[in-house]
């Protein structure tokens, strides 16, 4: 008797088992229409930030012309005067002392490269161990020098120099170029840098100018995939950030 009454049962479920298994079918193949999607949007993507990042456009933003160059280019600098704020760190004691004390405080807890990879770990550490060789800089020399600079202009800035001859680093491919592995690290002076906005609103080069170069050239000229940029309450519309001890807004 109870087998007739599962005989039964299972008959009168016969269409409703039959419906549910068609659901899951149906579901099976939303899931995978959706993953061949995504599969497809991530490699969209994917060369959107490889190749076309750039292309997409930023609100417009300020100009303070300072110079251009042979072609008409024109580089914009800070719109403090950051030539004045590196005279007071030389002659006035309270505001060098001010430096010192907040950079002091960004680095006193040290710093260390830490991850769950230790083969990634490693490797940076190996990288950064072979910069020093090749450049003599140390890696705790460049981010002392770099978090002075982003404390008393509000902008710090790091070069990196690439060659392959002299890393064991691997070409990479970024928004379209193929870039060489990067061989050294240096801190550059915020006050002698200037840069140039392209029509979508980004920097697109580097220029450096300084009068008394000891080097032959008192100009160069940098690529934004060489040059590493940070600041401290940048403005919106500005490049560059709010120097410690501002002193006024530079004359346009």
């Amino acid at each position: 008797m109870g087998i007739t009454n599962y005989i039964k049962n299972m008959l009168q479920r016969a269409p409703d088992l039959t419906n549910e298994v068609e659901g899951q079918k149906r579901e099976l193949e939303d899931l995978r229409l959706a993953l061949a999607r995504n599969s497809t949007a991530e490699e969209r993507f994917k060369e959107v930030v490889q190749v076309k990042r750039r292309t997409l456009s930023a609100p417009l933003m300020y100009a303070n012309p300072r110079d251009t160059d042979r072609k008409g280019a024109v580089y914009t600098g800070p719109i403090y005067d950051l030539t004045e704020i590196a005279r007071a760190l030389d002659v006035e004691p309270y505001v060098s002392q001010s430096v010192r004390k907040h950079r002091e405080t960004i680095l006193k807890e040290g710093f260390e490269i830490k991850g769950e990879d230790t083969e990634a770990v490693e490797y940076i550490e190996r990288r950064l161990f072979e910069m020093f060789l090749v450049t003599e800089n140390t890696f705790g020399s460049v981010v002392r020098e770099f978090a002075t600079n982003l404390v008393q202009y509000g902008t710090g800035l790091i070069l990196k120099k690439r060659n392959a001859e002299m890393s064991t680093g691997r070409y990479v491919k970024r928004y379209g170029k193929t870039l060489q592995p990067i061989a050294g690290l240096f801190p550059v002076d915020t006050t002698t840098v200037t840069v140039n906005i392209n029509d979508n609103g980004y920097i697109s080069r580097y220029k450096q100018t300084i009068g008394n170069s000891v080097q032959n050239a008192t100009v160069k000229y940098f690529s934004s995939d060489d040059m590493i940029i940070a600041t401290i309450d940048k403005k919106t519309g500005f490049v560059f950030g709010t120097p410690l001890h501002p002193t006024g807004p530079r004359r346009r």
